[in-house]
């Protein structure tokens, strides 16, 4: 294998920081994110995404990796309901 496997992945990586939301999820969101940003699973999209709130209307930051949210396990929370938003964007 050697070195160049691992500088690789190095390299993959440099973009992502390490979070942890208000709600105790853990996962990958991009370097830029920023508290205060939020963590969402938006219908039609296959991954969570990072919205930020800025003059009277959401901007994108990006896609994310968030562990307990990537397959669809918010739908089997009793009240992923509550948790539903318009957003702007």
């Amino acid at each position: 294998m050697g070195l160049g496997r691992f500088s690789f992945t190095l390299g993959a990586a440099k973009n992502w920081a390490f979070i942890m939301t208000s709600s105790g999820y853990i996962g990958l969101t991009p370097k830029w994110t920023q508290i205060g940003d939020q963590v969402c699973v938006l219908p039609g999209c296959c991954v969570p995404v990072v919205l930020r709130y800025a003059e009277g209307c959401y901007s994108l930051v990006g896609e994310c990796f968030v562990l307990g949210l990537m397959d669809g396990e918010m739908l089997d929370s009793s009240d992923w309901e509550a948790q539903l938003r318009d957003f702007d964007i």
